[in-house]
């Protein structure tokens, strides 16, 4: 440091050397502080990625050797979901020489064929020499199953007596080994073998990175006058785990008039109880299930029973019966007094 007398510096009346100590001692007061150790590459991989780093960074150079202690954890596994390539697993050391400010964590992804949520592995930092850590410690890459598809049933959901309807066995994407499915229909008002030919445990294989496999359903045509008619045609994976299908309706059109199903509603009955409230299931019916889901507005009224006197919690609203079913069921809320 440079004392001045009067206006004139210390440091000014002395020689090179002098001078050269003096600016060494200023650059020193300017890096009092050690270089922070930071650490980014946190993001979502897929898992046919092949790879994926995780980079640790030094705010700035520094003329000694650094040296920071690392942690590898997640829910992903060490050879199986992924492979440290360098390194040691599941803890190890990072080196930065004089001068160096990068150093990648570089890893392999391992894609199988199995369907699981995704996975992380994290890196996490720590016993730093010669530097600090900075305040976000860890870094963490989640791998995303590229397995996890589901299957649906397309096609047209009305064909006539005598056509034969095209259908496919969908994925919402390539599968990424080989995946069978089994088809089979099921009656609804339409008889089998009668209003049209059914398909029992017919097996659809798509191959890796196919999204979809066709198959038909022939309807059987008669002379006789009748209403639309219906049938699902359903389909089974074989693999564990992989998701439900959908269940799909079809109509055959009829020759003649379609009546519509009658809808009816139950009485029921509830003991209210001194308090609270007590429930009850009121239940809604068809008097045939139909191909197609039906929906009907519900609201309740007084009868002797008064919902501004606290007899019962007023409702309304909408109720659906699904398609295939023939009843569902509204809660009503009596309420309890002395």
């Amino acid at each position: 440091m440079a004392f001045s007398r009067g206006r004139r510096s210390v440091a000014s009346n002395r020689g090179p050397r002098a001078r050269a100590a003096v600016g060494l001692l200023e650059s020193l007061e300017r890096r009092d502080c050690p270089a922070v150790i930071g650490i980014i590459g946190s993001r979502d991989v897929a898992e046919d990625a092949k790879t994926a780093a995780i980079t640790v960074t030094l705010s700035a150079a520094e003329s000694k050797t650094v040296m920071v202690d690392y942690r590898v954890e997640g829910t992903a596994t060490n050879a199986v979901d992924y492979r440290l390539l360098g390194g040691t697993w599941p803890t190890g050391t990072i080196t930065f020489k004089p001068g160096e400010v990068s150093k990648k964590i570089d890893f392999r992804i391992i894609n199988d064929t199995n369907r699981e949520p995704s996975e992380t592995l994290r890196v996490s930092l720590f016993k730093p020499r010669n530097a600090t850590i900075g305040t976000s410690p860890s870094a963490t890459i989640s791998i995303v199953d590229d397995d996890s598809y589901a299957a649906r049933i397309a096609g047209a959901s009305r064909i006539r007596e005598g056509e034969s309807g095209l259908y496919e066995l969908v994925l919402t994407s390539p599968a990424t080994k080989s995946e069978t499915f089994y088809i089979n229909t099921t009656p609804g008002s339409a008889t089998q073998g009668v209003d049209y030919r059914p398909l029992t445990q017919l097996p659809l294989v798509l191959n890796k990175g196919e999204t979809r496999k066709a198959f038909r359903v022939q309807a059987l045509a008669d002379s006789a006058l009748e209403t639309d008619e219906f049938f699902f045609i359903s389909g089974t994976p074989a693999s564990a785990g992989f998701p439900q299908v959908a269940t799909m309706g079809v109509v055959i059109n009829g020759t003649g008039p379609s009546p519509l199903p009658q809808l009816s509603i139950a009485d029921a009955t509830v003991f209210e109880g001194d308090l609270g409230t007590s429930s009850v299931a009121v239940t809604v019916s068809l008097s045939a299930a139909m191909s197609e889901p039906v929906t009907v507005r519900y609201q309740t009224a007084d009868g002797s029973a008064k919902q501004v006197s606290g007899d019962y919690r007023a409702v309304s609203g909408v109720v659906t019966i699904p398609a295939g079913e023939t009843s569902t069921v509204i809660i009503v809320n009596a309420l309890g007094d002395t």
